[in-house]
């Protein structure tokens, strides 16, 4: 079962191309706001502690998108450690 998060965003990622329809912006300033607008939520999701299973399902695309973005790694890594998830910490630190 997806979390709402991530249900929320895809919904974002359909409004986008609803929206962009007939313009002429590229799918690459499509992406790139939509990546904008992960990583806001992501990041306003790490400061509330409250969903850091949400922060890592967010930040996950996000990172594999735009790797030299150092603070995303930080909250991806902090989630990752709220979770427990120390196999995937692990990956993430040898992906760095």
């Amino acid at each position: 079962m997806k979390s709402k998060t991530v249900v929320m965003i895809y919904v974002k990622i359909n409004n986008l191309r609803y929206m962009y329809q007939g313009q002429k912006r590229t799918m690459t300033t499509m992406t790139s706001e939509l990546l904008d607008e992960i990583y806001k939520r992501a990041e306003y999701l790490s400061k509330t502690d409250l969903h850091p299973s949400h922060v890592v399902e967010l930040l996950d695309v996000y990172v594999k998108s735009r790797p030299q973005h150092a603070r995303a790694w930080s909250l991806y890594g902090e989630a990752l450690r709220t979770c427990s998830r120390s196999f995937l910490i692990t990956r993430a630190a040898r992906a760095k």
